[in-house]
């Protein structure tokens, strides 16, 4: 049975997109509020006033009647009233659980992908409680690989390394190899960055990538070809570093300011980092920002490494508990 799903959570959720991905290759249709229709933006109240943060309760309420806030509005309740079923994905806020509260009240079908925090009594509403995102597919159904195949020519969900068919020695000027999907026999077809199939890089990110070369106008010798002598540009992947759980590091990290408040706050409970410092279960961020007289220290106490949940190849997500807000020792002069 094909299904409706409206997916709520934060814009700031780094699993959304994942979850988003997994619902549609199983055939179903699915809302995703960061790109609502026809390739349309999410909502954001910076679209109103840049200082919304500093807002009132009464400027709030006004800005609540804003054409930009009705048309955001309209598109997701649309959306809401449209589907048949709704996806909570934690973490995530106010809105994430109206939406969701609505849909219990229109007996969708619900479910919620749990985080770890504090429980919640009236959770027990909801269809499902589930932990992990393979569950989805025992409540929704086993994907289709044709419908994700699909999904990841339109640009709508990243290729793997192992879907990807690699050049021998021609290169993106980023430096990642040039590739293709694996199955595909249109001879119009092209060679890409391999960077931008994988989304380890987006386009406008300041390097310079080429553009899609035909396979009709380019000759370009493959990995698979016997000339190529087992020349290939795949890279290396990364392995996953071994748990010595026994000593615990620090590590010193920058941060900017609204991510900072953020974990100061105990709103932001993860960090998205690069994978070279070796993180591991049990040790402790240093997170400093900038010029601040104090640093925040936490400790890490999951982390998802590539290719989990489409976490891009050379990094991780942790998730992190603040263990104390420390402030720096101020110099002296003699």
């Amino acid at each position: 049975m094909k299904r409706k799903i409206y997916v709520a959570s934060s814009w700031r959720n780094l699993i959304q997109p994942a979850i988003v991905t997994i619902l549609k290759s199983i055939g179903h249709e699915v809302y995703d509020f960061r790109h609502p229709a026809n390739n349309d933006d999410w909502f954001h109240w910076t679209e109103i006033d840049p200082n919304w943060q500093s807002w009132t309760p009464e400027e709030f309420k006004q800005a609540l009647e804003h054409p930009v806030a009705e048309s955001g509005f309209k598109k997701d309740m649309d959306a809401l009233d449209r589907s048949d079923a709704c996806v909570l994905v934690m973490p995530c806020g106010r809105s994430a659980h109206l939406e969701l509260g609505y849909a219990i009240g229109k007996r969708q079908k619900t479910v919620i992908l749990l985080e770890a925090g504090e429980p919640e009594l009236m959770y027990k509403m909801v269809d499902h409680i589930i932990t992990s995102p393979n569950e989805l597919f025992d409540i929704f159904g086993e994907p289709d690989s044709a419908n994700l195949f699909e999904a990841k020519l339109k640009g709508e969900a990243p290729w793997h390394d192992d879907d990807l068919l690699y050049s021998a020695t021609s290169r993106c000027p980023c430096g990642a190899g040039l590739a293709y999907p694996k199955g595909i026999r249109d001879p119009f077809h092209y060679w890409d960055c391999a960077d931008i199939l994988t989304r380890r890089s987006v386009a406008g990110d300041g390097k310079k990538h080429t553009d899609q070369l035909p396979f009709n106008m380019w000759k370009v010798k493959s990995e698979g070809q016997g000339s190529a002598y087992g020349a290939t540009t795949r890279p290396t992947p990364n392995p996953e570093p071994e748990m010595d759980e026994s000593i615990p590091v620090t590590h010193v990290l920058q941060t900017a300011p609204e991510p900072w408040m953020a974990a100061r706050n105990g709103s932001k409970r993860f960090e998205f980092r690069r994978n070279d410092r070796g993180f591991k279960v049990g040790d402790s961020l240093e997170l400093h920002c900038l010029a601040g007289l104090t640093f925040l220290l936490v400790r890490i106490t999951y982390i998802a490494y590539a290719p989990q949940w489409f976490i891009p190849d050379g990094f991780c997500c942790m998730s992190i508990e603040l263990e104390q807000i420390v402030k720096k020792p101020t110099e002296t002069k003699q």
